[in-house]
This record gives C-alpha cells, sequence and structure tokens, in this order.
C-alpha cells in the first residue's frame, strides 16, 4: 500500500489550520519533559486529602503495596489514585512526584500531623 503525499500533506496542514484557528496548544514531541503548569501552592490546594497522604507515603518511598495495607485501600484504587496525582501535578514517575512533594512540603505538612 503505497502513501499518497497529497493526503499526507492534506492532513497535516489541516491539523495546523486547525491548531491556529481554535487556539489549541502546541505539544512538545517529549511530553515528559514539559514543567509543572502550575503555580507554587496552586496544585498541592487540588490535591485531595487522600491523594496528599499518598504523596506523603510515597516520598517515603513505600510501594503501591505498602500504600494500600497502611491506608485500607486496594492495590489497584492507589494506581488510581497515582495515576490522577501525576495528571494533577504534571509529573510522569514517582520520583519527580517525590521531588515535587519535598519543594511543596510545607503545604502537605498538616496532612502528616493528621495521619
Amino acid at each position: 500500500m503505497a502513501i499518497d503525499q497529497t493526503n499526507v500533506s492534506r492532513i497535516l496542514n489541516t491539523k495546523n489550520y486547525v491548531r491556529q484557528e481554535f487556539g489549541a496548544p502546541e505539544y512538545s514531541t517529549c511530553p515528559g519533559s514539559k514543567e509543572p503548569s502550575t503555580i507554587q501552592g496552586e496544585t498541592s490546594r487540588k490535591l485531595s486529602f487522600r491523594e496528599k497522604q499518598i504523596v506523603h507515603l510515597i516520598q517515603q518511598a513505600k510501594s503501591n503495596k505498602e500504600i494500600a495495607f497502611e491506608l485500607c485501600l486496594t492495590v489497584g484504587t492507589v494506581k488510581e489514585y497515582i495515576y490522577h496525582i501525576f495528571r494533577k501535578i504534571g509529573v510522569t514517575n514517582r520520583t519527580e512526584l517525590a521531588l515535587w512533594g519535598r519543594e511543596y512540603q510545607r503545604e502537605l505538612e498538616p496532612i502528616e500531623a493528621a495521619s
């Protein structure tokens, strides 16, 4: 099956037109390299009580299984929480999340005292 260069060109031009016309954001070629898009403090206020608990436990290098046991959750639920935290904060792995948590430690402290 041969690729018709005219169609490829038309598709790419349409994509660029839609992006320009409707103000769709440009995405970098490496989405994992982007910086968190929120100002200090704004993101941690969006995290729920449980999400803040999970960030704190990830900072202690706990596994999903250990987090699940400590918080009386299933491992699947912990994975869901972590996925949502990654999306809210704009990180791609646990190490970045732990570093983010260290940077915003002051805002996470009241959660630690409550647990």
